[in-house]
């Protein structure tokens, strides 16, 4: 399978209410020769708003990517992958209704995997016991953790490592980069 012209990897944190506490948003777009742009928005900080913020973090047309969570119904988590075409079932299952996305994909990552990944990628995950705003600074990580997750259990084996040898550059020039103040 080929990975999608505009994808957007989403992770979201929510409290007990269901309310979100933490949006990590990681967009890739393949370009030519092996190239690739990456973008992300992260929010923890901005519980009350965050929620209403979600749909305008989203660019219309892409491809949505999210992690299935535990609380799906089993026969969506007995598959690896489920799709969904133009349709509200992801918009229910991340809360937000109204959303123009070309496609939804949710995938379903065993925690072992994950943690897998993390650990060759040095991208920390929080526990999934830790206090919420643990999980809400980690969840870019984890988003770009599902990202790859789908991307080697998916795509084309010349298309996994060129936007992965894409990504780990684009990493590196994100880590030189000075931290605001």
């Amino acid at each position: 399978m080929r990975h999608p012209q505009r994808l957007t990897s989403l992770s979201l944190v929510r409290d007990v209410d269901e309310k979100l506490v933490g949006v990590a948003i990681f967009s890739v777009t393949p370009g030519p020769n092996g190239t690739a742009a990456f973008h992300t928005t992260h929010r923890a900080d901005r519980p009350k708003s965050a929620d209403a913020d979600l749909e305008q973090l989203i660019a219309p047309g892409v491809t949505l990517l999210g992690e299935l969570p535990d609380r799906a119904p089993l026969r969506l988590r007995q598959s690896s992958r489920t799709s969904f075409a133009m349709t509200s079932a992801l918009g229910d299952l991340i809360g937000a209704s109204g959303m123009h996305f070309a496609q939804g994909i949710l995938i379903a990552c065993p925690r072992q995997e994950l943690e897998g990944i993390a650990d060759s990628f040095a991208l920390p995950l929080a526990d999934e016991d830790a206090p919420l705003l643990e999980q809400a600074r980690r969840c870019l990580n984890r988003a770009q953790i599902v990202w790859l997750y789908y991307l080697w259990t998916s795509c084309l084996r010349e298309e996994r490592r060129q936007l992965t040898a894409a990504w780990e550059a684009w990493r590196a020039l994100e880590r030189a980069r000075p931290l605001p103040f």
